[in-house]
């Protein structure tokens, strides 16, 4: 590191303008504005506080004499502690030389004096290395004298040797570079061999039109290629694959945004769980599920989580979201507790549709939490729970006795997935809840260096924690909105009649159409607005009272069977015995597969045993056969070859 003093011919910026010192009187300094030539007064203190705070910036530049001023003398830029071990020895070495000489011999500065110092002090100051020539030793004192004794001047300049000139001419570059632009830094990614090709061939068509000393040269794969190094990495990656893909290569990541306390930023995303499922009752298997889990950006906990054949949609967010917020009834067989609750101040989600929809928006405004939306295609602006949502995948689904599916069918390689899963739902959802509680939450994370449930601990003020005033409303205020008119006989939505006296009472009160939510995996009730009123609860007509408890999906695969039976969807009857009678054709599909598959075992044992038999029993005739047709005559053969023949067919 190089020293300076506060001397006269002292260079430095303060407040963005150029000073040179000129002159010391009575403790103040005088300095000079390199800009206007006006003169400023500088007393110690005050340099002092500048340098201290660094408003003060010296000038870096080494007071080289007008005979050694060139690029090469400059200083080069870094630490010593950035050279390698042996070049790092032999700068100290070189540095402690110099020194010696500057107290011992300094007085003379010639070559038979550099050289008497060589012969008798570099052996015991660096005798790890080879002792210099006096002239180049004498090169280095003339240096580390005038940059003021700065190490720096003393570094090897190993990348300053050879010839550093390019060795194609500029119109030839010109060529190459038009090539690279043309055919190579495109989104078909021609490889450099053809983009080779291509410059010759316009190269040639240049020099048929020149003469012959003014011909340009053929380039090589190497010159296109030294041509293609010149250019910016991320430029040439952007346009062959692009700008996407270039962002998320050539990002940088200075720290994720902060989050000052638990419950202030909190993180949700979804994921495909890597495994298969079957149901409880009738052991079918299933496809995959979706998790969908919220993180606490704080503490690095989990606050919910919601696992689900769905795919993402509105209703997992806000189941997800409910778990969260509310506190948590375990399962008997978690150990530990599960304190993380409470509505977050801010929720950040990605661009995905059911972030986007009205119902989330207007859920986070009924329960006072703002919603934030990541940049388009830069997952690690929410990189917590993308970390968590991935450690829950991985880990859980390593514990799947069966069916698990891996990340990836190259990794899930010949494992039958599908046929040998055998867990349902239900003890997938346990077996999550029980790793959170009672594996994560009680895990070193490294990020905070502590456990997640300790830092939560520390962090959190429970007085502070917010929660809905009544908790049965959270399905009310997190179901999907919609507006529909108020009819004499109630509300029309999804093919069913939603009506009670209490929605007769306000009907007055609605001037157009009332605003209402209802829940895609229970139609047995709305949810109605009354504008400057209450939320009222309005249940189904008596009519279909069959859809309490009854999800929208199903409802639908009801309605278009029966439109295709040409059936009236009034009829509660033919409505109840439709959704019976799926229920029976599932229970009956799954009974009979799996009769289908043990009589298909049965069945291909019995026919190899059956062919195997078969052919025994061919083989042994036909060895008969040979016997008898060695000792009868010529006729008889040919008979008995007619014969097996017209038995063969």
């Amino acid at each position: 590191m190089r020293g300076f003093k506060f001397a006269r011919g002292l260079e430095f910026k303060t407040e963005g303008i150029p000073y040179v010192m000129k002159r010391l009187v009575e403790g103040v300094w005088q300095a000079e504005n390199q800009k206007t030539g006006a003169y400023r007064q500088f007393d110690l203190v005050e340099l002092n506080k500048k340098y201290m705070s660094g408003d003060l910036e010296l000038t870096d530049k080494p007071n080289y004499s007008f005979k050694f001023r060139n690029t090469d003398d400059d200083l080069i830029e870094g630490y010593l502690n950035n050279l390698g071990e042996v070049e790092r020895d032999y700068v100290v070495g070189k540095r402690c030389f110099l020194i010696t000489y500057q107290k011992n011999y300094g007085a003379t500065k010639t070559t038979r004096m550099m050289k008497y110092a060589l012969d008798r002090e570099w052996e015991s100051i660096c005798s790890t290395s080879k002792k210099p020539s006096a002239a180049a030793a004498l090169k280095w004192l003339s240096k580390f004298e005038m940059s003021g004794n700065d190490i720096r001047s003393l570094f090897p300049r190993f990348n300053q040797c050879g010839n550093r000139k390019k060795r194609i001419g500029d119109e030839l570059e010109k060529y190459c570079l038009q090539s690279i632009y043309d055919y190579y830094m495109t989104l078909e990614r021609h490889t450099l061999a053809y983009v080779l090709k291509r410059c010759i061939s316009k190269i040639d068509h240049e020099n048929r039109l020149r003469p012959k000393e003014l011909k340009l040269p053929i380039p090589s794969l190497s010159t296109m290629r030294s041509v293609l190094n010149g250019l910016s990495k991320e430029e040439t990656y952007a346009s062959r694959y692009g700008k996407d893909a270039a962002r998320h290569k050539y990002r940088t990541s200075i720290g994720s945004s902060y989050a000052e306390r638990p419950l202030s930023v909190a993180e949700v995303d979804h994921t495909r769980f890597d495994g298969f499922l079957v149901l409880k009752d009738t052991q079918i298997v299933v496809e995959r599920p979706w998790l969908t889990v919220v993180v606490d950006r704080k503490s690095k906990c989990i606050l919910g989580f919601h696992i689900g054949h769905e795919p993402p949609s509105h209703a997992t967010v806000a189941a997800a979201l409910k778990h969260a917020i509310l506190p948590k009834v375990l399962h008997e067989s978690v150990h530990g507790n599960w304190p993380m609750h409470g509505i977050p101040d801010l929720l950040v989600v990605d661009n995905g549709l059911e972030f986007h929809g009205h119902a989330l928006k207007a859920l986070c405004a009924e329960i006072g939490m703002n919603i934030s939306f990541c940049p388009r295609k830069k997952g690690w602006a929410k990189g917590t729970v993308e970390r968590v949502i991935g450690t829950i995948n991985r880990n859980v689904s390593e514990m799947l006795p069966t069916g698990r599916t891996f990340h990836s069918a190259t990794a899930r390689g010949d494992y039958d997935s599908e046929g040998k899963a055998s867990v349902s739902l239900e003890a997938l959802r346990e077996a999550i809840e029980k790793y959170i509680v009672d594996v994560y939450h009680q895990t070193f994370h490294r990020g905070i260096n502590c456990k997640p449930i300790d830092q939560w601990e520390t962090y959190i003020n429970y007085e502070d924690i917010r929660l809905p005033v009544n908790p049965a409303e959270f399905d009310a205020i997190s179901g999907n909105v919609d507006t529909r008119k108020v009819f004499h006989y109630g509300v029309e939505i999804n093919n069913a009649t939603y009506n009670s006296p209490e929605l007769m009472r306000y009907r007055d009160s609605f001037k157009g159409k009332a605003t209402i939510r209802w829940n895609i995996n229970d139609l047995g009730h709305i949810h109605v607005m009354i504008p400057d009123g209450p939320r009222i609860e309005v249940p189904v007509h008596p009519t279909k009272s069959f859809l309490k408890g009854m999800s929208l999906y199903v409802w639908k695969i009801i309605l278009s069977d029966m439109r295709l039976s040409r059936l009236d969807i009034n009829n509660h009857v033919a409505v109840a015995n439709r959704a019976e009678e799926i229920n029976i054709l599932l229970n009956e599909d799954a009974k009979s597969n799996k009769k289908a598959s043990q009589q298909k075992i049965r069945f291909d044992a019995g026919a190899k045993t059956i062919i195997e038999s078969k052919v025994e029993s061919h083989e042994k005739a036909r060895e008969q056969q040979s016997l008898e047709s060695a000792t009868q005559p010529v006729f008889v053969q040919k008979m008995n070859v007619f014969e097996r023949n017209q038995t063969d067919i």
